[in-house]
């Protein structure tokens, strides 16, 4: 092993530790301070030279290792392999190889190669290209041994000369680069908290407009930012605020699934208002399962249509954008055919008023954050999130883009809300919810012990276990909602006597002014969610702190549902709670 060679190594700041650490190895063995074949220091060593924590020094050598410049050998310790990424690559992939297959595949990578830079290439690049060829030729005349380095400049030449094939802001999201991932988890999370800004406002516009015009304008907006990215994906060049823009107009998603929600309310008696929320919410909670699993598959065959021409695989992106417009316009001729705007539905101001004014509101709202935060933040995230912690899945082919996976959480999480809506009008909302924050707890648990193994059976298993937390949960959340406005009409009538009829209609404009505000605060959870990930991972190298803070939060979250909906006796005299009402 080598020593006394890295007084280089400086520590370095808590900003980006992983990627900062990363590059100070890399150094070390450009530098030829580590050369090929020698051992690099272990790793307390290595946390002692940086100043930084073990979890931060093993991510950065396990970088190195996936990009092929460091190797891993039982019972010996970590060898230096090769220079650079581009070496430790080809080394892993030509190890076995014979020459005739490295020269098929070398055919095939400069045909394609020649073919982007020709796309893409300037002046400055032709003029540099013929030097560089001319170069060569005259090494491979003399028989001169800097013909093989010849040779290696001409072809980085026509590398550099293709440009960059994605996006910048995202290159190296597979990898698990902190930016990278950074960037996707912001772009992710925009549309959630737009969506979670619109729901009250789109809650109040049904009874103002009615539900049959606004679904029908609110359904439209839908085209602009659907053929805003089908357009700009195709636009390599296009910075990242842009992305971020339309990414916030596909929020107004968001605000139309709050208004259904509250529209629907008035359509059903008290004992099935639980599965009618629960089955029209699955519904919408679907459309993410359902673009996590098709859009994949419909960017692979748009790729395969266009093998040919390099672009390809931006046609398949495209195609899977532009595959949602009919849909759009399906709903909105539904809307304005079939659906109806009913009279009774009339949410004024002072239901609004009166529902802020409750403190079952926020309470509610506080639970909805646990459940529908972490339903719809974890649906987003997912994809990213298994990219960024198994990277090697990625080279499975069926698996390239991980979104044959990724749709699971969001399938599971639907498919369980309307259950959850169910079981509740059975055994109650709170006691549904109780459980469900508790199991929540315990899945976060399991998700950080499958990080800490590096064991992805356990951390898909735990993830799918938490989606079905959160739908149970969302069902039995909402099934609460109405059913507490009742209960406290009910309660209001019987102690001022007034008509048990009004005070119900009542009740029910100021559950569906409750439920905009709820769905709210709930969904920017998923906002919050999110962005707890990213700067877990940019300020400490690792997503463990923000995946703690949940467990907490979820047990806090139990205790406030215990609290407020369940307890039956302790401190009732002092701090009356619904326990009474089996909400």
């Amino acid at each position: 092993m080598i020593r006394g060679t890295l007084f280089c190594v400086q520590p370095v700041r808590r900003t980006s530790l992983i990627a900062q650490v990363t590059e100070q190895l890399r150094a070390e063995i450009r530098s030829g301070r580590w050369p090929v074949g020698s051992r690099i220091p272990t790793e307390p060593e290595l946390t002692e030279l940086t100043g930084t924590g073990r979890n931060t020094v093993r991510e950065a050598v396990q970088a190195l290792v996936h990009a092929g410049m460091l190797e891993r050998r039982q019972g010996s310790g970590t060898y230096v392999i090769a220079t650079s990424d581009l070496g430790g690559t080809l080394a892993k992939y030509f190890a076995d190889a014979v020459e005739r297959d490295i020269l098929e595949l070398r055919q095939a990578l400069d045909t394609q190669a020649a073919r982007l830079a020709a796309q893409r290439r300037d002046d400055a690049d032709i003029a540099n290209l013929l030097r560089l060829l001319e170069e060569r030729r005259q090494a491979w005349d003399e028989n001169n041994p800097g013909a093989i380095e010849a040779d290696v400049e001409l072809h980085r030449a026509i590398v550099v000369a293709m440009g960059a094939a994605g996006f910048e802001f995202l290159d190296g999201l597979g990898r698990g680069n902190p930016v990278a991932v950074s960037n996707a988890l912001l772009l992710t999370s925009t549309p959630t908290l737009v969506g979670s800004v619109l729901r009250v406002p789109y809650t109040f516009a049904i009874p103002k407009f009615g539900g049959r015009a606004f679904t029908v304008f609110s359904a439209g907006m839908l085209l602009a930012p659907t053929l805003g990215v089908a357009y700009f994906i195709n636009q390599p060049d296009t910075p990242m605020w842009v992305f971020l823009v339309l990414a916030a107009l596909a929020g107004v998603g968001g605000g139309n699934f709050s208004s259904s929600m509250a529209n629907i309310n008035f359509f059903f008696p008290e004992g099935k208002k639980g599965a009618a929320l629960g089955i029209n919410a699955a519904g919408g909670n679907m459309g993410v399962a359902q673009t996590q699993l098709i859009v994949p598959l419909i960017i692979t065959l748009g790729t395969h249509l266009m093998a040919k021409d390099p672009g390809g695989y931006r046609f398949g992106i495209t195609l899977a954008v532009l595959v949602w417009v009919p849909f759009i316009l399906a709903a909105m001729f539904g809307a304005l055919r079939y659906m109806d705007s009913i009279g009774s539905a009339k949410s004024d101001g002072r239901s609004y008023r009166l529902a802020m004014a409750n403190r079952h509101t926020w309470v509610m709202a506080f639970l909805y954050i646990g459940t529908f935060g972490s339903f719809i933040g974890f649906s987003f995230a997912f994809p990213t999130l298994l990219k960024a912690n198994f990277p090697d899945l990625a080279k499975i082919g069926w698996m390239g883009t991980l979104g044959n996976l990724a749709f699971l959480g969001a399938f599971v999480g639907s498919f369980s809300r309307p259950f959850g809506g169910w079981i509740s009008d059975r055994l109650t909302g709170a006691r549904i919810t109780l459980f469900v924050f508790g199991g929540m707890a315990v899945a976060t648990v399991l998700i950080m012990a499958s990080l800490s193994a590096k064991s992805f059976p356990l951390y898909l298993i735990s993830f799918l276990l938490l989606f079905v937390l959160t739908g149970i949960g969302n069902g039995s959340t909402y099934r609460m909602i109405p059913s507490i406005f009742i209960a406290e009409s009910k309660r209001r009538a019987s102690e001022a006597g007034e008509d048990p009829a009004s005070a119900l209609i009542s009740a029910k404009r100021q559950a569906g002014a409750a439920i905009g505000v709820i769905g709210a605060v709930g969904a920017s959870g998923g906002w919050l969610l999110q962005q707890a990930l990213r700067l877990s991972n940019n300020h400490f190298g690792s997503m463990s702190p923000a995946f703690w803070a949940y467990a907490v939060a979820f047990l806090a979250m139990g205790a406030v549902t215990w609290w407020f909906y369940l307890r039956s006796s302790f401190a009732v005299s002092r701090a009356p709670s619904l326990a009474y009402a089996d909400v």
